[in-house]
C-alpha cells in the first residue's frame, strides 16, 4: 500500500528523484538527488495539532487546560490587566494565531478590558491543512470601590445636633 507525497520534488524543481528512505522513531526521513545543491535530507511526520505545552498567568486555565477541550472561561480580578500564556504546539512547524495574527514564538500578550475578553487561539499544522481552535472567554471584574462608611464624619453635622454626626452616643 503506498501514498504519493510529493510530484513536484518538494516545491524544489531541482530535485529529481528520491534515493534514500529511512523510518525513524519520529518521522520518515527522505534523501532527494539535487545535481545544484547536493544531497538534501527531508523529514515528513504525521501532521499534528496537539499542544505540547500551555500555560498562562490565569492559574485556573492553567489547572483545567486539555488539549481536547477547545472552549474555556475564566474570571480575573480587576488587577489582572493581561492574558499572558505560552502555547507550544506538539509540531514546533506548525503556526500558532491569536485574534487572527500570527504569533513569532509561543508566547502572547493580550490586554484585558473590564467584562468580557474573547482570545482565540488557533495552532495550524505546516501544510495548513489541520488546525486546532481554543475559544478563551475571560471576565476581568470591574475595580472595586472603597466603602467609606456612609456620609457622615466627625463633626459634619455637629457634636450632639443629631442629623450625620460621627460622635453622638448611641
Amino acid at each position: 500500500n503506498s501514498e504519493t507525497f510529493t510530484l513536484n520534488g518538494f516545491n524544489d524543481e531541482y530535485n529529481y528523484g528520491c534515493r534514500t528512505f529511512l523510518v525513524g522513531s519520529d518521522g520518515l526521513y527522505i534523501g532527494t538527488a539535487n545535481p545544484f545543491y547536493g544531497g538534501q535530507l527531508w523529514k515528513l511526520n504525521e501532521r499534528t495539532v496537539g499542544v505540547e505545552k500551555f500555560v498562562s498567568n490565569i492559574e485556573s486555565l492553567n489547572e483545567t487546560f486539555d488539549e481536547a477541550v477547545t472552549s474555556y472561561e475564566a474570571e480575573v480580578p480587576f488587577e489582572t490587566e493581561v492574558f499572558d500564556f505560552t502555547f507550544v504546539p506538539a509540531d514546533h512547524g506548525n503556526t500558532v494565531y491569536v485574534n487572527g495574527t500570527a504569533i513569532e514564538g509561543w508566547d502572547s500578550v493580550v490586554d484585558l478590558e473590564v467584562g468580557v475578553n474573547t482570545v482565540t487561539v488557533v495552532n495550524e499544522d505546516i501544510d495548513g491543512v489541520e488546525r486546532a481552535e481554543y475559544t478563551f472567554k475571560i471576565t476581568r471584574l470591574e475595580a472595586e470601590t472603597p466603602d467609606d462608611g456612609g456620609n457622615g464624619g466627625e463633626g459634619s453635622g455637629g457634636e450632639g445636633s443629631g442629623g450625620n454626626g460621627g460622635n453622638n452616643p448611641p
